[in-house]
């Protein structure tokens, strides 16, 4: 199975650079010395945190896998059932290579959406009976293996949103929705911990934070998949409709 823990690849870096394509090897680099750089500090402490605690795995597409990407279905299959009984903050960090290295920020987002969608076709689990399939509706999660599942969505092409950056043409991050939540019932000030990586998101992008942020992560107000997929130019998602098809 295509799955490595990224303390691992990172720390072994020479021999993981004859056993994996040398541009998932740079690209583990580089986005372990973002997260865990001490002098511009991540957003998202838990990124650095997962990675100390090795916690943090990793897998990759080539661009000729994208139109039949099946090799992803049982690597997130084997993440979860990895990390099932954790109560660890987990993320699994899928690089991703596409055909074109020098399109608009559009053909990268439409490629994001479209892997999406075909994660949910070859699902064979079906969505837990009380899951809203209605991504308008406040509570709609996207599931896949019977889990709710929290994507962020990076990409190199990212010009203003330098927190939604990634060393490789696209980048995934997939993590179980149980972290959101366990991080709202188990801290003792939840809201201080939002406030505080919005504050740095602000910092670190050098702009205000994007609407679709609600007050918190799990906050009812806001729309999950509109998260997945953070635009320069919040104007962009006022109206527009999920792409997933959910049937």
């Amino acid at each position: 199975m295509r799955l490595f823990n990224c303390t691992t690849v990172y720390e072994d870096f020479e021999f993981y650079s004859k056993s994996l394509p040398i541009w998932v090897t740079a690209s583990t680099k580089s986005f372990i010395d973002v997260i865990t750089n001490k002098d511009i500090i991540f957003p998202c402490h838990f990124a650095a945190s997962s990675y100390k605690q090795n916690c943090l795995f990793l897998t990759y597409l080539e661009a000729v896998e994208l139109n039949d990407p099946v090799t992803i279905l049982e690597v997130i299959k084997g993440y979860l059932e990895k990390v099932r009984e954790s109560n660890e903050f987990t993320a699994l960090v899928v690089f991703i290579r596409t055909e074109y290295q020098d399109r608009e920020i559009d053909y990268y987002e439409n490629t994001f959406w479209k892997l999406l969608q075909f994660i949910h076709d070859k699902d064979c689990d079906p969505w837990p009976i009380n899951a809203t399939k209605n991504s308008s509706d406040r509570d709609w999660k996207f599931y896949f293996n019977s889990t709710a599942l929290f994507i962020n969505a990076h990409s190199s092409h990212f010009i203003k949103r330098k927190s939604r950056l990634a060393p490789s043409d696209l980048m995934l991050i997939i993590q179980p929705f149980k972290n959101l939540e366990n991080l709202e019932n188990h801290s003792k000030n939840p809201q201080a911990i939002s406030n505080r990586i919005r504050e740095y998101v602000r910092c670190y992008d050098s702009m205000e934070i994007s609407k679709v942020f609600g007050k918190s992560y799990t906050d009812i107000e806001t729309l999950n998949w509109k998260q997945f997929w953070v635009s320069d130019d919040d104007k962009y998602y006022e109206e527009k409709l999920c792409p997933l098809k959910i049937d």
